[in-house]
């Protein structure tokens, strides 16, 4: 007798049996919990179970909840109004279809990229469940509510971007501390958002951390010293918070810091004599941040600095001539503070703005100001500088902007009278000094267009209460004129504009 050999019936593994769908669910529950009618969860289940098929009969489980959590983010945030949704909730794969997807060879997610995008709505914790994410980029949308509890699942995490959107709520640094223990995150992006209460000294547990950006919301209270225990960390944003006490000398141990940003707090601190430690400092901007006290002489120690930014504090004491040094420098910016003393002479090769206005600098100006090629902004106006304009000072072929108004300069206006100089002229502001002769016809031909671009020359070109003209000025050569130190003081704020617009 011959035995049959022909195969058993067996049932499709594929097919979306009632058991699957059982199973499915049942690993839904474990990330969602119960399923509630009329949530973004409910919606992804059901297009899970009887719209997806085509693509997700066969997948393993776990890609399937791949796809729910993704569309559970695309559902809680809008996503049928994003700007570039193209693949989205579609049968394709979402590795290689879903538009801001990002995947490694395993099919797993490592990244979310949309910024920009109008992504709205809130954050949903599913979100958490993508375990082998390394990238969540969101910048510049309008994503609301709070972050999700359970980031610190997510131990493969680099880059968190949320900056510029409508989170709100306290930040639990706490959060990230497990993804930094592995030593993957690097950068942690929050800014101008709507953020509130304290920064917790477990901020100071991120190890790795190389950006941290918390500028632009209303954070309270004091920096933490633990801070300080971030020697990766590259650039540090705080500005336009409302942040109290010291902070500087803590910070100070940050050994690879290159960009730090402090401004607009109301911080009560000085610039410590440890500030020499940042060897890799690139720009230090601390406008408006409540800083008091002189500049020590260890900022000349900081030979990569490029941009010192400290107006509208009370800095006082003199410029250290250690800066002379700091050859990287292209921004100075210490205006609106109560420096005394006089201007050194400066050899900073690459300074493109200099601006110290509104302080009590005597002395006198050295040619050396006028001896900067790349020198475009010069704004020296409000302080107690004396002497005489320096013959030269029109040597510039770079200058845009020479303000020299209010001082107590004394002598007559020096004449341009080789072709080409001061070609880049737009605004000399000479105004309420005790300069005295008329104003040479060199810098008068600075405002044709066939010599210069001179749109503002500013001279004390009216009649004082001694009925005496200090600088006669041409028809047609001086936009605005004043009758010397007894003229208007109007004009002081649109200065202070300019000058921020250089930055």
């Amino acid at each position: 007798t011959s035995q049959d050999t022909s195969p058993l019936p067996s049932s499709d593994p594929c097919a979306m049996t009632d058991d699957r769908k059982r199973s499915i669910m049942l690993n839904i529950e474990k990330i969602s919990g119960a399923i509630l009618p009329n949530t973004a969860q409910y919606r992804s289940l059901d297009w899970i179970l009887s719209k997806d098929i085509d693509i997700n009969s066969c997948m393993k489980d776990m890609s399937i909840l791949q796809r729910y959590v993704l569309a559970v983010f695309f559902d809680s945030t809008n996503g049928q109004r994003w700007i570039k949704n193209s693949g989205w909730m579609g049968n394709e794969n979402e590795c290689t279809s879903w538009h801001g997807i990002l995947c490694d060879d395993n099919m797993d997610v490592i990244g979310i990229s949309l910024d920009a995008n109008a992504v709205g709505g809130t954050l949903p914790r599913e979100l958490t469940e993508l375990h082998a994410i390394r990238t969540i980029s969101l910048y510049n949308n309008i994503i609301g509510g709070s972050i999700p509890s359970g980031v610190n699942k997510l131990r493969n995490l680099e880059v968190v971007d949320l900056e510029k959107n409508k989170l709100t709520g306290t930040v639990d640094f706490r959060d990230f501390i497990s993804s930094s223990k592995s030593g993957s995150l690097k950068s942690l992006r929050l800014s101008f958002n709507q953020f509130y209460g304290t920064i917790s000294r477990s901020v100071g547990s991120l190890e790795s951390l190389e950006d941290l950006w918390i500028a632009g919301n209303s954070f309270t209270g004091t920096v933490p010293k633990e801070m300080g225990a971030l020697h990766d960390l590259e650039t540090l944003f705080m500005y336009k918070n409302l942040l109290t006490g010291e902070f500087l000398d803590s910070l100070t141990s940050l050994a690879s810091l290159e960009v730090l940003d402090a401004s607009f707090n109301t911080f009560r601190d000085t610039i410590p004599e440890s500030i020499g430690n940042l060897k890799y400092i690139k720009d230090i901007i601390l406008q408006s941040a409540g800083i008091n006290g002189s500049i020590p002489a260890e900022i000349g120690q900081l030979r990569e600095l490029r941009k010192l930014v400290v107006p509208g504090n009370d800095i006082s004491g003199q410029i250290p001539e250690e800066m002379n040094g700091l050859h990287q420098m292209t921004f100075l910016q210490m205006n609106d503070n109560q420096i005394t003393g006089f201007i050194p002479e400066l050899d900073l090769p690459v300074l493109l703005s200099l601006d110290l206005s509104n302080n009590r600098i005597g002395g006198t100006i050295h040619s050396s100001v006028f001896h900067l090629q790349s020198l475009r902004y010069l704004y020296l106006e409000n302080n107690l500088i004396r002497g005489t304009i320096p013959f030269d000072f029109g040597r510039s072929l770079s200058l845009e902007d020479i303000y020299l108004r209010d001082n107590l300069l004394t002598g007559t206006i020096p004449d341009v009278v080789r072709p080409g100089v001061l070609s880049s002229i737009s605004e000399l502001l000479l105004n309420r000094n005790n300069l005295h002769g008329p104003v040479p016809d060199g810098i008068c031909n600075l405002r044709s267009t066939t010599f210069g671009s001179l749109v503002n020359l500013w001279a004390d070109c009216e009649t004082n209460t001694e009925g005496h003209i200090n600088n006669v000025c041409a028809s047609g050569c001086c936009t605005f004129c004043t009758a010397g130190k007894n003229g208007q003081k109007h004009f002081l704020r649109r200065r202070k504009h300019v000058a921020r617009n250089v930055l």
